[in-house]
Protein backbone atom coordinates (compact mmCIF):
# COMPACT_ATOMS: atom_id res chain seq x y z
CA UNK A 1 0.00 0.00 0.00
CA UNK A 2 1.41 3.28 -0.96
CA UNK A 3 1.70 6.44 1.47
CA UNK A 4 -0.64 8.00 -0.67
CA UNK A 5 -3.52 5.44 0.12
CA UNK A 6 -2.33 5.31 3.96
CA UNK A 7 -4.04 8.57 4.07
CA UNK A 8 -6.79 8.64 2.05
CA UNK A 9 -10.01 8.36 4.41
CA UNK A 10 -12.32 5.56 3.98
CA UNK A 11 -15.14 6.17 2.22
CA UNK A 12 -18.87 4.12 2.61
CA UNK A 13 -20.55 2.97 -0.20
CA UNK A 14 -22.76 6.39 -0.81
CA UNK A 15 -19.08 7.80 -1.25
CA UNK A 16 -19.29 9.95 2.12
CA UNK A 17 -16.31 9.66 4.29
CA UNK A 18 -17.70 7.03 7.05
CA UNK A 19 -14.46 8.12 9.36
CA UNK A 20 -12.28 11.03 10.19
CA UNK A 21 -8.86 11.14 11.42
CA UNK A 22 -10.18 11.54 14.58
CA UNK A 23 -12.43 8.91 14.56
CA UNK A 24 -10.56 6.28 12.73
CA UNK A 25 -10.11 2.97 13.75
CA UNK A 26 -6.79 3.98 15.47
CA UNK A 27 -8.15 6.81 17.08
CA UNK A 28 -9.90 6.07 20.66
CA UNK A 29 -13.76 6.44 20.39
CA UNK A 30 -15.12 9.92 22.12
CA UNK A 31 -18.41 9.17 23.12
CA UNK A 32 -21.10 11.84 22.18
CA UNK A 33 -22.09 14.15 24.76
CA UNK A 34 -25.97 13.77 25.26
CA UNK A 35 -27.63 16.77 25.36
CA UNK A 36 -29.98 16.59 28.32
CA UNK A 37 -33.46 16.84 27.48
CA UNK A 38 -35.62 19.32 28.55
CA UNK A 39 -38.63 18.38 30.29
CA UNK A 40 -41.75 20.19 28.80
CA UNK A 41 -43.18 22.18 31.51
CA UNK A 42 -46.70 21.48 32.16
CA UNK A 43 -48.49 24.54 32.45
CA UNK A 44 -51.25 24.29 35.72
CA UNK A 45 -54.87 24.89 34.50
CA UNK A 46 -56.53 27.32 37.06
CA UNK A 47 -59.07 25.17 38.61
CA UNK A 48 -62.50 25.34 37.44
CA UNK A 49 -65.08 27.29 39.61
CA UNK A 50 -68.39 25.21 39.55
CA UNK A 51 -71.56 25.73 40.99
CA UNK A 52 -72.44 23.95 43.57
CA UNK A 53 -75.37 21.08 42.61
CA UNK A 54 -77.66 18.95 44.17
CA UNK A 55 -80.07 19.53 46.95
CA UNK A 56 -78.85 22.07 49.34
CA UNK A 57 -79.19 21.68 53.43
CA UNK A 58 -82.87 23.05 53.88
CA UNK A 59 -85.63 24.04 50.87
CA UNK A 60 -86.49 27.56 51.04
CA UNK A 61 -89.68 27.56 49.41
CA UNK A 62 -90.93 30.85 47.87
CA UNK A 63 -94.83 31.35 48.37
CA UNK A 64 -96.70 29.22 45.36
CA UNK A 65 -98.43 31.37 43.14
CA UNK A 66 -101.91 30.83 42.54
CA UNK A 67 -102.96 28.24 45.22
CA UNK A 68 -102.82 28.90 49.40
CA UNK A 69 -101.04 26.33 50.39
CA UNK A 70 -98.52 27.36 53.29
CA UNK A 71 -94.83 27.03 52.70
CA UNK A 72 -94.48 25.52 55.96
CA UNK A 73 -97.68 23.03 55.82
CA UNK A 74 -97.05 19.26 55.77
CA UNK A 75 -97.73 18.45 52.22
CA UNK A 76 -95.03 21.09 51.40
CA UNK A 77 -92.60 19.91 54.39
CA UNK A 78 -93.49 16.05 52.65
CA UNK A 79 -92.33 17.17 49.35
CA UNK A 80 -89.34 18.88 50.51
CA UNK A 81 -88.02 15.66 51.94
CA UNK A 82 -88.90 13.76 48.57
CA UNK A 83 -86.91 16.64 46.80
CA UNK A 84 -83.59 15.96 49.18
CA UNK A 85 -84.09 12.33 48.49
CA UNK A 86 -83.87 13.37 44.50
CA UNK A 87 -80.64 15.67 44.89
CA UNK A 88 -83.15 18.56 43.31
CA UNK A 89 -81.35 22.24 43.62
CA UNK A 90 -83.49 24.51 45.40
CA UNK A 91 -84.50 25.70 41.70
CA UNK A 92 -85.47 22.50 40.62
CA UNK A 93 -87.69 21.73 43.59
CA UNK A 94 -89.17 25.29 43.52
CA UNK A 95 -90.20 24.49 40.11
CA UNK A 96 -91.65 21.12 40.67
CA UNK A 97 -93.08 22.52 43.95
CA UNK A 98 -95.26 25.16 41.65
CA UNK A 99 -96.43 22.84 39.12
CA UNK A 100 -97.94 20.56 41.74
CA UNK A 101 -99.02 23.04 44.48
CA UNK A 102 -102.33 23.17 43.53
CA UNK A 103 -102.68 18.91 43.21
CA UNK A 104 -101.18 19.29 47.35
CA UNK A 105 -103.29 21.94 48.46
CA UNK A 106 -106.51 20.14 47.10
CA UNK A 107 -105.34 16.81 48.35
CA UNK A 108 -104.50 19.01 51.88
CA UNK A 109 -108.41 20.36 51.99
CA UNK A 110 -109.89 16.86 51.40
CA UNK A 111 -108.05 15.32 54.54
CA UNK A 112 -108.93 18.24 56.46
CA UNK A 113 -112.65 18.05 55.39
CA UNK A 114 -112.52 14.23 55.50
CA UNK A 115 -111.06 14.62 59.18
CA UNK A 116 -113.64 17.05 60.54
CA UNK A 117 -116.40 14.82 59.45
CA UNK A 118 -115.07 12.36 61.54
CA UNK A 119 -114.95 14.52 64.15
CA UNK A 120 -118.46 15.47 63.85
CA UNK A 121 -119.87 12.23 64.32
CA UNK A 122 -117.22 11.25 66.91
CA UNK A 123 -119.13 14.39 69.01
CA UNK A 124 -122.55 13.13 67.80
CA UNK A 125 -121.87 9.65 69.54
CA UNK A 126 -120.02 10.98 72.27
CA UNK A 127 -121.38 9.88 75.63
CA UNK A 128 -120.51 13.04 77.57
CA UNK A 129 -120.89 15.64 74.92
CA UNK A 130 -122.76 14.24 72.63
CA UNK A 131 -126.25 12.66 72.03
CA UNK A 132 -129.21 14.08 73.63
CA UNK A 133 -127.25 16.75 75.21
CA UNK A 134 -125.58 18.23 71.93
CA UNK A 135 -127.14 20.88 71.82
CA UNK A 136 -127.03 22.02 75.53
CA UNK A 137 -123.37 21.64 75.46
CA UNK A 138 -122.26 22.87 72.09
CA UNK A 139 -124.13 26.15 73.85
CA UNK A 140 -121.55 25.60 76.64
CA UNK A 141 -118.99 25.64 75.06
CA UNK A 142 -119.44 28.52 73.15
CA UNK A 143 -120.50 30.89 75.82
CA UNK A 144 -116.92 30.16 76.92
CA UNK A 145 -115.32 31.06 73.60
CA UNK A 146 -117.09 34.06 73.90
CA UNK A 147 -115.86 35.11 76.97
CA UNK A 148 -112.53 33.70 77.08
CA UNK A 149 -111.73 33.37 73.03
CA UNK A 150 -109.80 36.08 71.31
CA UNK A 151 -110.87 36.84 67.89
CA UNK A 152 -107.87 35.12 66.55
CA UNK A 153 -108.48 32.18 68.86
CA UNK A 154 -111.80 31.53 66.93
CA UNK A 155 -110.39 32.56 63.78
CA UNK A 156 -107.75 29.59 64.19
CA UNK A 157 -110.86 27.23 65.47
CA UNK A 158 -112.57 27.70 62.00
CA UNK A 159 -109.22 27.63 59.75
CA UNK A 160 -108.08 24.45 60.94
CA UNK A 161 -111.26 22.48 62.00
CA UNK A 162 -110.41 22.42 65.40
CA UNK A 163 -113.51 23.75 66.51
CA UNK A 164 -114.89 20.33 65.28
CA UNK A 165 -112.53 18.10 67.21
CA UNK A 166 -113.86 16.16 70.34
CA UNK A 167 -111.59 16.74 72.94
CA UNK A 168 -111.45 20.75 72.39
CA UNK A 169 -115.56 20.66 72.68
CA UNK A 170 -115.09 18.44 75.79
CA UNK A 171 -112.54 20.95 77.18
CA UNK A 172 -114.49 24.23 76.56
CA UNK A 173 -117.61 22.21 78.03
CA UNK A 174 -115.71 21.28 81.23
CA UNK A 175 -114.67 24.54 81.72
CA UNK A 176 -118.28 25.69 81.53
CA UNK A 177 -119.20 22.89 84.66
CA UNK A 178 -116.20 24.11 86.60
CA UNK A 179 -116.75 27.85 86.38
CA UNK A 180 -120.87 27.91 86.47
CA UNK A 181 -123.68 29.37 84.45
CA UNK A 182 -123.20 32.65 86.29
CA UNK A 183 -120.32 33.61 85.47
CA UNK A 184 -121.10 33.95 81.90
CA UNK A 185 -123.53 36.34 80.26
CA UNK A 186 -127.17 35.64 80.04
CA UNK A 187 -128.85 33.80 76.62
CA UNK A 188 -129.97 37.18 75.80
CA UNK A 189 -126.62 39.33 75.83
CA UNK A 190 -124.79 36.01 74.59
CA UNK A 191 -127.20 36.15 71.51
CA UNK A 192 -126.44 39.38 70.66
CA UNK A 193 -122.57 39.00 71.07
CA UNK A 194 -121.82 35.77 69.93
CA UNK A 195 -120.34 35.52 66.47
CA UNK A 196 -120.66 31.64 66.50
CA UNK A 197 -123.72 29.34 66.86
CA UNK A 198 -123.70 25.76 67.31
CA UNK A 199 -123.48 25.24 63.94
CA UNK A 200 -120.26 27.31 63.94
CA UNK A 201 -118.41 24.04 65.17
CA UNK A 202 -119.66 21.91 62.37
CA UNK A 203 -118.96 23.17 58.91
CA UNK A 204 -118.98 19.64 57.57
CA UNK A 205 -122.01 18.22 59.86
CA UNK A 206 -125.46 17.41 58.60
CA UNK A 207 -127.46 18.55 62.06
CA UNK A 208 -130.64 20.24 61.56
Amino acid sequence: MTETEAQTPETNNEGQVAESLLTGGDAEQQPQEQQPQETPVQQEQPAETSQPEGAPESYEFQAMEGSDLAVDSAPVQAFSEVAKDLNLTQEQAQSVLDKVAPALAQQNEDYINDLRTQWVEQVELDSEIGGDNLQENLGKAIRVLDTYGTPEFKKLLGQTGLGDNPEMIRFLVRTHQDIGEDRFLTGSQSDKEQPFSARDFYNNSKMN
